[in-house]
């Protein structure tokens, strides 16, 4: 889990995950809208597990329609999510994290890499960030300003450099 996004805009959104994965109380959803897929689009997604650890997910085909490609599966699979173990209850690519090795800013980098690289998703695609109410307060409480529960990177990007007035995120 350690390749940092190097592009301005992904390096805010990678600040911004990690931000709300500092205030993980049961889970965060970062939901993605884009024009390739039906209903929701891909996600990734963090909570705690019953067996004492945290527990990071991504999207497999199970939910996703039109469902990824074997070269997707394969980036995921290359990047280091364990592929969907439905006996055992993993319907999603996965990881089991302890608490100990745990990180916002690498869960972060790693969640804004697996959405780039295995989704495909771009500046321009929506993410939504659940629940909703924790990202508008953590966000609000960070920038100084409220925040739709919807945007684009390159919307986001755009929203924080104007509170911040820093362009090298």
């Amino acid at each position: 889990m350690n390749q940092t996004p190097s592009d301005p805009i992904w390096r805010v959104l990678t600040q911004v995950f990690s931000l709300m994965l500092q205030h993980l109380d049961d889970f965060i959803i970062f939901q993605t809208h884009t024009s390739q897929h039906r209903g929701y689009g891909p996600y990734v997604q963090i909570a705690h597990h019953e067996s004492g650890c945290i527990v990071i997910e991504a999207v497999s085909n199970h939910y996703l329609e039109p469902k990824m490609d074997e070269k997707s599966i394969q980036t995921l699979v290359a990047m280091g999510w364990m592929p969907p173990d439905v006996p055992n209850g993993e319907t999603n690519f996965f990881r089991h994290i302890s608490y100990e090795e745990f990180s916002s800013d690498k869960t972060a980098e790693f969640f804004v890499t697996t959405l780039q690289q295995a989704y495909q998703i771009n500046e321009d695609d929506t993410i939504e960030i659940e629940p909703i109410e924790v990202f508008q307060e953590v966000f609000a409480l960070t920038y100084g300003r409220s925040i739709d529960g919807r945007f684009t990177p390159r919307e986001l990007y755009q929203l924080v450099i104007s509170q911040t007035g820093r362009q090298d995120h």
